[in-house]
């Protein structure tokens, strides 16, 4: 049944999320139809807006994680380097049980937490289905998100997780 495996995967990325966030604090989660928020007060974050204002806040130049995204359209599982905005190195990483990391051809589907940000502003004002998005409060990187595109299709929802964000050095200029 699609709404009981969708229920499913967002108690699912829910209880990850609470249990492994991605710098520490409370995560606050974004659930329901086209955009509509949480409550609450101080670090929670309650949609993509302020998720970008905190992010615009601490955004490092150099940083990587790991982009855990689940959907019918051939995105894979990888570390992502960015530096100054832009990916700069993509590493294909396998899925647990699977021998195959995906290959290079796909970094440029690597997203940048600004692009996973705008994807989550977007789903919020035009998915037509159930939208959850789980910030994390104190970098605003959206650290589990699953989105129904259209609320009456099947196959259209994309979700991931992103774990193991590390702020890395600069390196020097010559």
């Amino acid at each position: 049944m699609r709404t009981g495996r969708h229920l499913q995967r967002t108690a699912v990325a829910l209880l990850l999320a609470l249990t492994t966030g991605c710098a520490g604090g409370t995560a606050a989660t974004v659930t329901g139809s086209s955009g509509s928020g949480g409550s609450g007060a101080g670090r929670t974050i309650h949609d993509a807006a302020q998720a970008k204002a905190r992010w615009t806040a601490v955004r490092p130049q150099h940083y990587r994680f790991t982009y855990l995204p689940s959907c019918f359209c051939g995105l894979r599982t990888g570390q992502v380097n960015v530096t100054d905005g832009t990916v700069a190195a993509w590493e294909p990483r396998p899925r647990a049980g699977s021998t195959s990391g995906g290959s290079a051809l796909w970094a440029g589907d690597a997203p940048t937490i600004d692009e996973l940000i705008a994807t989550a502003a977007k789903a919020e004002h035009e998915a037509t289905g159930l939208v959850s998005i789980t910030y994390d409060p104190a970098t605003g990187i959206p650290v589990d998100a699953s989105i129904d595109w259209v609320k009456e299709t099947i196959d259209d929802e994309l979700t991931w997780r992103i774990t193991g964000f590390e702020v890395l050095p600069v390196a020097p200029t010559s």
